[in-house]
């Protein structure tokens, strides 16, 4: 396998294993411990955590080494400012550069979103599994918009910010009843169906549709004010209130 290929394998496996939570914020990121518990060699370990550095996960200290880093509430505000900044811009982007496709893959989203909601509510899973569930399929319906820009650079950048917002929100307690959740969840479908017909109106007739996907895409972000990386926290009754981590 080739050098290259095998940092990618490392760089995946330990991400996932970040996101897991199998790594607690503060914890030693060794070479060797990694490397024999991936069954590959130090380099490749070396080189990821060299790329997970880069891109904010971890925090090297001379003579200790790299150690994993606390996302803070600020670092994810930010995430949200650039976040929003950047899936504005993309529905211009999305609007010129998207194909036939990647409005079916838009549709297949808002489907498979439609059928979710019905599960969760004909059998209420406990509620951070439901919001896990949940928050998988409503932020690939914002990542398949800016992926639909075709610009290799923003999709590695927002997808790189939505997984840091996402292991900071699972260590976020939330209060809502399962009833509330699914309140919240059914709105953010609506939100998404009204994107979705207005991007698909603004690529045929142009005119008032391009900006009524600029207006709605505007209107349902702010709701990421709940550092959650998706759009549910302006879309139901019922905040999230941060009380640290669960015991």
């Amino acid at each position: 396998m080739a050098k290259v290929t095998l940092q990618n394998q490392a760089y995946r496996m330990i991400l996932e294993r970040i996101i897991r939570h199998e790594f607690k914020p503060g914890e030693p990121m060794r070479e060797s411990k990694l490397a024999a518990a991936l069954g590959i060699s130090v380099t490749p370990v070396r080189e990821a955590l060299h790329q997970l550095e880069r891109e904010g996960w971890l925090e090297t200290f001379p003579c200790r080494g790299a150690f994993l880093r606390k996302i803070t509430p600020r670092e994810i505000e930010e995430f949200r400012i650039m976040r929003e900044t950047l899936e504005l811009a993309c529905v211009d982007a999305f609007l010129k550069h998207a194909e036939d496709e990647d409005c079916e893959a838009l549709r297949r989203n808002i489907a498979e979103s439609e059928a979710l909601l019905e599960e969760l509510r004909s059998a209420p899973p406990s509620p951070d599994e439901m919001d896990m569930r949940w928050r998988f399929i409503d932020s690939a319906f914002h990542q398949l918009i800016i992926s639909g820009t075709h610009s290799a650079r923003l999709i590695a950048e927002a997808e790189k910010w939505s997984m840091q917002i996402q292991v900071y929100m699972q260590s976020q307690h939330d209060e809502r009843t399962c009833e509330e959740r699914l309140d919240s969840k059914s709105q953010v479908l609506r939100q998404h169906q009204a994107i979705l017909l207005a991007l698909e109106m603004a690529r045929k007739e142009q005119g008032i549709w391009v900006e009524a996907a600029r207006t709605l895409v505007r209107a349902h972000l702010p709701g990421a004010g709940r550092f959650d990386g998706t759009s549910e926290g302006n879309s139901g009754k019922g905040r999230r209130k941060s009380h640290g981590k669960r015991a």
